[in-house]
């Protein structure tokens, strides 16, 4: 999860601790490295000054044809940003690595899953939100947009004829369009960087997308909107939640 989007970041970090907390060898590449050490667990990174880190909550507030198309060219930019790094450069290139699992973040950065290519393991996808159709038609999970709506416009399920007008043309850019505009420029930075022995027989971007072996979600269903999903997607929101303290005892004098 390199790019710089903290609050994506932080609502999987737990996982990563506890896998290491239980044994297991984590490295984890982001913008975000550890404030202490922890057994187990290694930092690759960070990518970009504190400064470039970006709040995603700006594609909530903009007009729904524009937040499609700032979140490409978020996804272009910082992509090229985070990939030509030197600590990313390193990581890449080195032969020692050798991983048995592939946890990924595919939000503006498709191009991560051809990690699993690189290391010959399976891959989990780690959605950051309720599954948005840029993501969904990769796994064929139904996304129909009139009581599916997308994260970005600020809607509920109970949608009225303009909010169901416009999650259809959010909807249809994502399905078609980023396809011939976006997905190209994805391409370019994994045939750019992500070059490793063997390399030139990698599948498409496309079949590795559809080939995650699970979709890890940062929703709930009590929270967001009631949708169908199908075994390989898993809602895990609230991970991050720790088991609350008690409160302190409160003395009155009378």
């Amino acid at each position: 999860m390199p790019l710089p989007l903290k609050s994506h970041f932080r609502g999987f970090q737990p996982l990563f601790e506890e896998l290491s907390h239980r044994g297991h060898n984590v490295t984890v590449v982001s913008s975000f490295p550890l404030d202490r050490p922890i057994n187990n667990y290694t930092d690759i990174g960070p990518f970009v000054n504190k400064e470039r880190v970006r709040n995603v909550m700006e594609l909530v507030h903009m007009n729904f044809v524009t937040s499609v198309q700032l979140k490409w060219k978020l996804g272009i930019q910082l992509s090229e940003t985070v990939m030509s790094h030197e600590n990313m450069k390193k990581f890449l290139q080195s032969s020692s690595n050798s991983f048995d699992l592939v946890m990924i973040e595919t939000f503006c950065q498709e191009y991560a899953v051809a990690m699993g290519h690189k290391f010959n393991a399976p891959v989990i996808n780690m959605a950051p939100a309720m599954l948005w159709v840029s993501v969904s038609k990769w796994l064929h999970v139904p996304s129909t947009f009139s009581y599916i709506p997308d994260i970005c416009l600020q809607t509920a399920g109970d949608m009225d004829f303009v909010e169901r007008l416009k999650n259809t043309v959010t909807g249809l850019m994502q399905s078609y369009v980023e396809n011939y505009l976006y997905l190209p420029k994805m391409k370019e930075v994994m045939n750019k960087y992500i070059t490793y022995e063997g390399w030139e027989s990698r599948p498409p971007l496309e079949h590795m997308l559809r080939n995650v072996s699970l979709t890890l979600v940062n929703s709930n269903y009590a929270i967001g909107v009631a949708r169908p999903y199908f075994q390989g997607v898993v809602e895990v929101g609230g991970m991050h939640l720790k088991p609350p303290k008690s409160l302190p005892e409160v003395s009155y004098n009378s």
